[in-house]
């Protein structure tokens, strides 16, 4: 009886201790089956962000490159706006100019007076209407 029992106690003890190592061995499995996920979900994770710095990068290069072309027009388009601003001071004073003429000639015009025919002869000639 004593072998029995300590055969059946071993058996109990053997069986128990594989039980164990095979959930010991179960558990395990699971966490590095868990890991392995976890490492390959963060690979694909970095991957992905790099793939997506690469894209920023290129987009900022086109930005900047972008920029430096809108900022060589803008000092263009500032060089026009000031030659413009040049071209136009110089019409008024072109045009001032000619108002002053052309008042001179006016006041001399009426200070002649009483002879427009005179004047007129004198226009035609200038300008060569044709007599009606």
């Amino acid at each position: 009886m004593s072998d029995t029992r300590n055969s059946r106690t071993y058996t109990i003890v053997v069986t128990v201790l594989l039980v164990l190592a095979a959930i010991l061995g179960f558990v395990f499995w699971q966490k590095s089956k868990g890991y392995k996920e976890e490492k390959e979900k963060e690979q694909t994770e970095r991957q992905n962000l790099e793939t997506e710095k690469v894209n920023i990068e290129r987009e900022l290069d086109s930005l900047a490159n972008a920029y430096a072309v809108v900022r060589t027009e803008n000092e263009n388009l500032q060089g026009r706006l000031t030659s413009t601003a040049e071209l136009i001071a110089q019409k008024e004073n072109t045009i001032r100019q000619i108002k002053q003429a052309s008042a001179k000639d006016i006041q001399g015009l009426k200070d002649q007076g009483g002879r427009p025919a005179e004047n007129q002869d004198r226009i035609r000639n200038d300008y060569q209407y044709p007599e009606k």
